[in-house]
């Protein structure tokens, strides 16, 4: 919702940039709508600038930009309404008006200037739509000019943690080449990133990849690492995965795990409700399992896992007990699975011979 509302803003922002550039008798009025949505999208980039450095303490670049480029077409437009003798609500009402009569309040202003803010717009737009490609690209890693070799050697200095995934839900392999444990919260953006990124391949090498969920909900509702809100159905939705576990096993867990990433923007308490539908769970045993306390522990006892590993964000991932800081994209992974299948080959040869 919130890339929405920016996407909509830069929309509009364009829109009427080419109107002050192509109508002359509205150059004002369409001054006047700029710098008072300049001034409301400044506002919003202020508090969410704020939120993100008090609530998140991490910040978007990209995000930060758009907002310095939305105070940059506040102070554009206020600078040229400055200019102007006539008062805003005037001016605004003059839109209504025909053309006849707004021509006497013809502006004398070079459309140079709005078709400059037309363009800035439009370019904003095109980085935008750009971004969002890469971020759903489904078959190419944004990370594949990384140097890999590179990457296989800073792993494997990496320290090596000890720990026991207990009952936590695994897919893929048994006895696997490389195992992914994944502290994940199901409300997370990076996390629904993370799946779309190493889902396929897990399941293209289910015989030598293991997955292994551990859930790390960054909501105060289940985590009390977590002091104001943040993912406010993270811990439900959690619940409802362990519920699924219950009735389907590892099978249904999965099933559910996936289903939620796939359409993350709809979690609610209803659309939990009709995934647990559609995996056909009993109703009864589902609303009662939610209830049920023991489900929180579970849940408790991860966000303590990961606490003692040093979980501070999600996703983080730990393979072959090596925590991993950085992203795991499918490049990486594909890596990592071809230098693992080499010490397996090596391994094997010397015990051989």
């Amino acid at each position: 919702p919130t890339a929405g509302l920016g996407l909509a803003f830069f929309i509009l922002t364009t829109i009427l940039s080419l109107m002050g550039m192509q109508n002359p008798y509205r150059r004002r009025e369409v001054l006047y709508l700029l710098s008072t949505f300049g001034l409301m999208g400044t506002g919003v980039a202020v508090a969410f600038t704020t939120y993100s450095l008090g609530v998140l303490n991490s910040l978007c670049l990209f995000c930060l930009a758009s907002h310095l480029l939305t105070f940059f077409i506040f102070i554009i437009s206020f600078i040229l309404v400055k200019k102007e003798k006539e008062q805003a609500f005037k001016a605004i009402t003059q839109i209504f008006m025909d053309k006849e009569e707004a021509g006497k309040a013809k502006l004398a202003h070079n459309p140079q200037m709005f078709k400059s803010l037309a363009y800035f717009s439009i370019g904003i737009l095109a980085v935008s739509v750009f971004g969002t490609y890469l971020y759903n690209k489904p078959e190419e890693s944004v990370h594949a000019d990384v140097d890999q070799s590179q990457f296989i050697a800073s792993f494997e200095n990496l320290p090596k943690f000890d720990f026991d995934i207990g009952e936590a839900p695994t897919k893929g392999a048994k006895n696997p080449l490389i195992q992914i444990m994944e502290f994940s919260d199901f409300q997370c953006p990076a996390c629904q990133y993370a799946f779309k990124q190493i889902n396929p391949l897990v399941r293209r090498y289910a015989k030598e990849i293991q997955l292994v969920y551990r859930h790390y909900p960054l909501d105060m509702a289940c985590n009390d690492q977590i002091k104001r809100p943040l993912h406010t159905e993270a811990c439900l939705a959690s619940k409802a995965a362990i519920c699924a576990k219950r009735q389907k096993g590892d099978k249904g867990f999965f099933d559910f795990h996936d289903r939620i990433f796939l359409d993350q923007n709809r979690l609610s308490p209803k659309f939990i409700d009709q995934v647990a539908r559609e995996l056909k769970l009993d109703k009864s045993q589902f609303d009662n399992c939610l209830k049920d306390s023991s489900v929180t522990t579970l849940i408790q006892r991860d966000i303590q896992a990961g606490n003692e590993l040093g979980v501070q964000a999600t996703p983080t991932r730990f393979v072959n007990g090596k925590k991993l800081e950085g992203g795991l994209d499918r490049a990486r992974l594909e890596a990592l699975l071809d230098h693992f299948r080499s010490k397996a080959k090596a391994t094997k040869k010397t015990k051989s011979n």
